[in-house]
Parts: C-alpha cells; structure tokens; sequence
C-alpha cells in the first residue's frame, strides 16, 4: 500500500523509487504483483507518463489516509522511547535572580530532555498564561486568575535596600517613620505607593514617594546602586551585592 502511495504521489516510478531507497526494476514488479492480486488495474503506464485509473484514484484517496495514520502511529511510538518532545514555553520576570537561577534550571532540564525545545520569555509586565499560550510561567506575585494550577516552589525574602554612600548621605532610617523623609524609588509614575513592613507580627503600612519611578526592578535595583534612594526588593535580586558588603548595598533594618 505505502508503495503505490509513493508512486500514484510522485506519479513516477524513477523518483518513487528513488523516494524508497530500492531499485525502480524491483518497485514496478511490485505494483504489477499488486495489482494482479486485486484483480484491477491501478496505472496506466506509457512511455512519457503515469496515469491513476479511477479504480487507482479511489484506491489512492483512502490509502494515502492508512498511509499517513499508520506513520503518525510509528512517530508517536518512536516518540515514546524517546521520552517527551515539543516546545515548553515558560514565562519569568526579567529580574537577575531569573536571569541567574533559571537559566542554570533551564540548562539542567535541556540536558536531561534532549527532545524538549524551550522557549523563556521575560516579561516585565502581568503575565497572560492563556492569551499568551504559556505552559509555565515563574512569578513572585499571586497570579490573579484563580483557575490556573499553582506550586510554591520556594520563599523569598523582601527587604529594603539601598547604597552605603546614599545611608551616609541621607542617614539610616532607624523606625518606620523615618523613611518618609527618604528617597524612595516606586514602580508608578505619579501614584501613591505603600510599602508593608512587618516585623514579629506586626504590619506597619507606610506611605512613601520619591523623585525617580520605574516598572523594572533591575533598573530600580541599579538606581538603587547609583545612590538615587531606597528599594523595596526581593532579597534573591540583590543577592549579590548584599555580598560585597559596603562597596554595593546595605539592606535596612
């Protein structure tokens, strides 16, 4: 069946055989042998062209389907030996600790799935998991859509942060109050921002401003390190400057 498929396809026996990989002798004995085990002629061959019958045309609708199912099947079946295949597409925050842990997870999951292609989207913005047709996306924030499948995969620590020659400058906050007086960067232009701050229990709302505003935490976290105020930031994106100690940043409180 899958012979005459590539032939009554190609309507050539010399490029159906060469399609096969076998002798173009040993594929038209083949069709012959076929065609008188039906009793049915199938082609009409001439010196110039190969022509479909209307037995060979209806014979050639159905069986291209079987053809086409029975190598979905053994595509499918290969595909199971060799484990999960397809695109994973995943959206993150495009925040350094993504930047820096991610890409090592995404290293460790290519290396083990070999047949798995993955795409990393950063964006900065609320995640669309659905419009944007994400299998997984990486959030600090509760999603808002309540019917997605959530996983707490780690906890992250939030601080406040800001440069060793701003607190020289401007002064260590010692009580909550204090940073009212202070230089904070928030993430909306022109809108009042809140910054929650908790300690043994108690949750303190505190209303804070400043001159600089921006939606990016990776450029609120170099302002930050330009001495232009404080940060409300996730402990994991100042990671590494909290390790140089003074030269970088100083978290307060």
């Amino acid at each position: 069946m899958a012979l005459f498929v590539e032939v009554a396809k190609r309507k050539s026996f010399s490029q159906a055989a060469a399609a096969l990989g076998m002798p173009i002798s040993s594929l038209s004995r083949r069709i012959s042998m076929f065609e008188q085990m039906v009793g049915l002629r199938l082609l009409d061959r001439t010196t110039r062209r190969l022509v479909l019958t209307s037995y060979g045309e209806a014979y050639f609708t159905q069986a291209t389907r079987l053809v086409e199912e029975a190598q979905q099947a053994f595509d499918d079946l290969v595909a199971e030996t060799k484990g999960p295949s397809g695109l994973l597409k995943i959206a993150a925050p495009p925040d350094f600790w993504v930047l820096h842990h991610l890409s090592r997870i995404v290293t460790d999951f290519s290396a083990r799935h070999e047949h798995i292609r993955v795409h990393v989207d950063l964006k900065p913005s609320t995640i669309d998991l659905v419009g944007g047709n994400y299998d997984l996306a990486v959030s600090i924030e509760e999603p808002r859509e309540t019917s997605l499948i959530m996983r707490k995969v780690a906890e992250v620590g939030n601080g406040l942060f800001a440069a060793p020659a701003y607190l020289d400058t401007y002064g260590r906050p010692k009580a909550p109050r204090d940073l009212t007086a202070h230089r904070a960067i928030v993430p909306t232009q022109g809108a009042d921002t809140t910054w929650s701050l908790s300690r043994a229990g108690e949750v303190v709302p505190l209303p804070v401003k400043g001159p600089i505003s921006c939606n990016s935490p990776s450029l609120a976290r170099r302002l930050a390190l330009a001495e232009q105020g404080i940060i409300s930031a996730h402990r994991l994106s100042v990671e590494r400057d909290l390790a140089q100690g003074r030269r970088a940043m100083r978290e307060i409180g």
